[in-house]
């Protein structure tokens, strides 16, 4: 069972609960509207605990795969890495998020080269998934900064290039779209 159905599956227990203790409040034996609504509330806060730690643990494995993306040998990301990546990123909008925080911490690499293939993930990612597209475009100007940074190596050169083409391709596919004006300003800047 997915985290996602797990999640709704326990939502689904905590309010059956909640409605249960509700109805079996019985006045003569003191247990009021009050304390069943009490009870409610704390099944309720634990299972808001419940989808903190999920989303914890999305965060950790996007991280991870991430990671290992960005730390091959080669200048592109690797077939097996990205069909691990793209298959936990294809579960929700949420994992997606995770997958999306994870590339972000990459572009903020120390190294060109790591940053370069987070670059390439976002390239890959770009067409893939609007939730991916509208979280980089929230931060479009840290973006910009990421790749346009100091650094006078290989990578760092290549990484500028790749910025630049990528950034004219995602310009001339989506910015018609009134969400994608930000894309405007990422042209202007470089161009």
């Amino acid at each position: 069972m997915s985290t996602d159905y797990a999640d709704l599956a326990a939502a689904s227990l905590v309010d059956t609960a909640a409605r249960r203790v509700k109805k079996a409040a019985i006045p003569d034996l003191g247990v009021s509207t009050a304390a069943a609504r009490l009870v409610g509330k704390a099944a309720k806060e634990s299972f808001s605990t419940l989808s903190d730690v999920a989303a914890a643990q999305r965060v950790k494995k996007a991280a991870m795969l991430v990671g290992k993306a960005a730390k091959e040998s080669d200048s592109t990301v690797s077939d097996t890495a990205w069909d691990a990546l793209g298959s936990f990123a294809r579960r929700s909008d949420r994992h997606m998020a995770a997958v999306f925080e994870g590339v972000w911490k990459q572009l903020g690499a120390r190294r060109s080269q790591e940053r370069c293939r987070a670059l390439e993930l976002c390239a890959r990612l770009w067409p893939r998934s609007v939730t991916f597209r509208h979280a980089l475009l929230r931060n479009i100007p840290g973006f910009l900064r990421r790749l346009y940074g100091t650094g006078r190596s290989r990578w760092a050169k290549q990484l500028r290039l790749r910025g630049d083409e990528l950034i004219l391709r995602w310009h001339a596919s989506h910015a018609h779209q009134p969400e994608y004006q930000p894309l405007d300003v990422a042209r202007r800047y470089r161009f």
